[in-house]
């Protein structure tokens, strides 16, 4: 019995290091939860829509199926509420809790070969501990999508399992079979990973990262037999290469990706350095103050900042520190490593926004476990028993961290307060705090908020095009048309450009923005689609031919409204968004022939490609509509 409670013990450790975020289960959904969880859904629950809305999903380059197949469930089985998706979030960051605690075991005991395995154990769990209720987690278990970060590190904390596991419980010599059989099991969690998020790709690199921390003793492990030299190959250094012989023909199209950014690749380069010294502050301080899910109040640095330039060179040589480090602070050099590799991807030259916390769900292993080895040194493995007490304070501090940080989290009020108190310099944080002040009717709050967030970002479009919004609602507010015009012809490619449009034209449509001059918002699109057909964008030229339909569609005017549309299938062959619009039209208007005209030509456009859910719905309300037709026809007395 007592055997049975000591082997236990862990679970119900790791289970108690959840309870801190449990007032936060109940909170909102955030930011971009609500489009990703809308689109897997299938209601229906027929195999060709569950297939669809697996693969519907274009938040990530390969789709996440794994992920949005799990949403499919979630919505299914346990429901479709905030709390029942943040509750399989917490149950899942405890399944990767259970398994970090398994790899930091083996992971100290390879750093510190002298380690008993019992020692290992202990400060493995202690390490995994720290990382489960660590209050920067927040922000991966409490907001639902990054379901998707969650699955890809438990895969690719499974993977490296294998890969350890392979190499140190095999006694003596590894033959060639069992070697390939682990690096086959090490790839399918990988590719696992990927599908779950795109940073499954970076399993190998926390191979190499591993090996690199390791003293000479351990090393030895990964390189003393053909069959050990072919694992290591194949899930560590051979992968690594490749994929950095990759990156140099994608340097092209990386490069392609910043056209619609509001910062360049150097601008990137030099402010990552403070984006990952602003991780470590909150890993080391846990401080849910410093904590949040806007980050871009971090200063954009351009390439006159020497400061810059120093810190980017000071950054790129800690590695090499830590490899010096290595026989001293293997635990530290690790932390160091492990952190690095953990931001290959999201802390680089790819064009993704700058600072998001939950890109360090799994980095954050690397200073937990540096952190729990010398902790323990200091209190368990100390001579004086007392000394063990000490490791409950920092505990303590994160549980407490946590649990304040989760409550804030539990309502939009609560967390659009906390957030815009936090981070007052973050125009996200800023415009969510204006929508609340515009929901209370607080208006001169909303005035004033819309103004910084213009002060903060005074060169994009967005910013300025928040005032279209405010205009809906308040008489005689300006609108900087001419200002708009200037940041789309500075960034043409901008993402939300027709989006903010899209916004408001479909307000005025709705009757909710009873203030704005729809004329005027049709001369501003209008020369903002002169601007798409100048450059040559098919896609938002379409976009935006679309939206000023919306505004004849309101007007009244149905000649009009048909011209657009027609010149938007025109303008963008390859696109369905005109065709799906001009389809719903004609099934709501009872032309039946025109709506299976526009199904039909979006059915060639997509082929059998990623949009056949739209085809398919539309073809559903199409057989309805004639059924429907036959029956009344039916019913009808002839004369």
């Amino acid at each position: 019995m007592h055997d049975r409670l000591l082997r236990l013990f862990p679970y119900f450790l790791l289970s108690l290091c959840a309870l801190p975020f449990l007032p936060g289960i109940n909170g909102p959904f955030l930011l971009d939860d609500i489009s990703n969880l809308m689109s897997a859904r299938a209601p229906s629950g027929t195999w060709p829509e569950i297939f669809d809305a697996t693969f519907r999903n274009t938040s990530g380059y390969f789709r996440r199926p794994i992920a949005n197949l799990s949403f499919v469930a979630n919505y299914h089985w346990i429901g479709p509420t905030p709390f029942a998706y943040k509750a399989v979030n917490l149950v899942l960051h405890l399944l990767v809790a259970v398994a970090i605690w398994r790899l930091a075991a083996r992971l100290l005991g390879m750093l510190y070969p002298g380690m008993t395995t019992q020692q290992a154990r202990t400060s493995g769990l202690v390490a995994a501990a720290m990382w489960t209720v660590h209050p920067l987690q927040v922000s991966t278990v409490l907001y639902v999508v990054q379901r998707m970060t969650q699955l890809s590190a438990l895969f690719m904390v499974m993977a490296l399992l294998v890969c350890l596991r392979t190499l140190q419980d095999n006694k003596g010599t590894l033959s060639r079979k069992p070697a390939l059989i682990a690096a086959i099991g090490f790839w399918a969690l990988a590719l696992l990973a990927i599908l779950s998020k795109e940073n499954g790709v970076l399993a190998p690199a926390l191979v190499l990262a591993t090996w690199l921390s390791l003293p000479l003793e351990s090393r030895r492990l990964f390189t003393a037999d053909r069959g050990r030299n072919t694992l290591f190959a194949l899930t560590g250094w051979l992968p690594v290469i490749a994929g950095m012989a990759l990156g140099l023909f994608l340097l092209d199209w990386i490069a392609g990706g910043y056209i619609a950014r509001e910062f360049t690749l150097v601008e990137r380069m030099l402010t990552q350095p403070f984006v990952l010294a602003h991780y470590l502050h909150t890993i080391v301080i846990p401080d849910y103050r410093l904590m949040g899910l806007y980050l871009d109040d971090i200063p954009i640095r351009d390439a006159s900042d020497r400061v810059a330039w120093l810190v980017l060179a000071i950054t790129l040589a800690l590695p090499l520190l830590a490899l010096a480090l290595r026989k001293r602070a293997p635990a530290l050099c690790f932390a160091v490593l492990w952190f690095y590799a953990c931001h290959a991807l999201e802390s680089t030259i790819f064009p993704l926004e700058m600072a998001f916390e939950h890109r360090n769900y799994l980095a954050l292993l690397g200073p937990a476990l540096a952190a729990s080895h010398y902790l323990c040194r200091a209190t368990i493995q100390a001579p004086l028993p007392s000394l063990r007490l000490l490791l409950a304070i920092p505990f303590v501090v994160l549980a407490a961290s946590t649990m304040l940080r989760a409550q804030q989290w539990s309502s939009l009020p609560r967390f659009t307060v906390a957030e815009v108190e936090h981070h007052p310099g973050s125009p996200r944080a800023q415009n969510a705090a204006a929508g609340f002040d515009a929901e209370k009717g607080d208006i001169p709050s909303v005035l004033a908020r819309i103004k910084k967030v213009q002060a903060l970002h005074p060169n994009v479009y967005w910013t300025w095009s928040l005032d279209m919004s405010v205009a809906c609602g308040v008489p005689n507010h300006p609108v900087q048309w001419q200002t708009m015009l200037e940041m789309i012809e500075k960034k043409p490619r901008a993402i939300v450009t027709t989006d903010m449009m899209r916004l408001v034209a479909m307000q005025i449509e709705q009757g909710r923005c009873p203030f704005l001059s729809p004329i005027a918002l049709d001369e501003h699109v209008a020369k903002v689609a002169k601007i798409f057909e100048r450059e040559n964008m098919p896609e938002k030229l379409e976009k935006a031919l679309v939206v000023r339909s919306y505004l004849a569609r309101a007007a009244k005017d149905e000649t009009h409204y048909r011209a657009l549309l027609k010149q938007a299938i025109d303008a963008n062959p390859g696109g369905t968004l005109a065709l799906s619009d001009l389809a719903y039209h004609e099934l709501n208007a009872g032309n039946l022939d025109a709506a299976d005209a526009a199904i039909t030509q979006m059915q060639v456009r997509i082929g059998d490609g990623r949009e056949q859910h739209k085809v398919d719905e539309l073809s559903a309300f199409l057989r309805q509509a004639r059924d429907e037709a036959k029956a009344a026809a039916a019913t009808t007395p002839q004369p």
